[in-house]
């Protein structure tokens, strides 16, 4: 499956903690812009562009089903609003795995096991002190179950 979104927010004020030097710029009002974590209230933008991607693989084999995935989501953020550091030019990628197999028991009675790995990357380039392409977060959840259909 192919998915794209085109999210549309509105341009809203914003509490970021901003660093006066990259922009020279007076945010908390002390008549200095050499502050390098000034509380500065900003208009920010949440539009973004989602696109995901997603392929899934059955095979079944006597009593047991296997289930295997991967799926993709990039979000690009476009906000043009000058000091929003979160969101302009920054884009997000999204891997994530699943494995589940399942397997008859008995008649109506089932055994299922699973598991999910997910990480994720950004890139804020339209923030002055940003390193690039970084790990944003990753999990993994496994899971384990009986049930019983009547």
């Amino acid at each position: 499956g192919y998915d794209v979104a085109s999210l549309k927010g509105d341009v809203s004020t914003a509490v970021l903690i901003l660093d006066e030097n990259a922009f020279g710029v007076d945010f908390n009002g002390n008549l200095t812009t050499t502050d390098s974590s000034a509380r500065a209230a900003v208009l920010v933008d949440y539009s973004r562009v989602e696109r995901q991607l997603g392929a899934t693989l059955l095979a079944s084999a006597g009593a047991a089903t296997v289930t295997a995935g991967y799926g993709r989501r990039t979000r690009a953020f476009g906000s043009t609003q000058q000091y929003d550091i979160v969101n302009r030019a920054r884009r997000d990628v999204l891997k994530e795995l699943t494995v589940d197999v399942d397997v008859r028991l008995a008649a109506g009675v089932h055994f299922d096991v699973g598991a999910r790995r997910a990480k994720q990357t950004t890139d804020r380039a339209g923030d002055p002190g940003s390193l690039g392409e970084v790990a944003d977060y990753s999990r993994f959840v496994a899971s384990a179950g009986l049930r019983y259909r009547f």
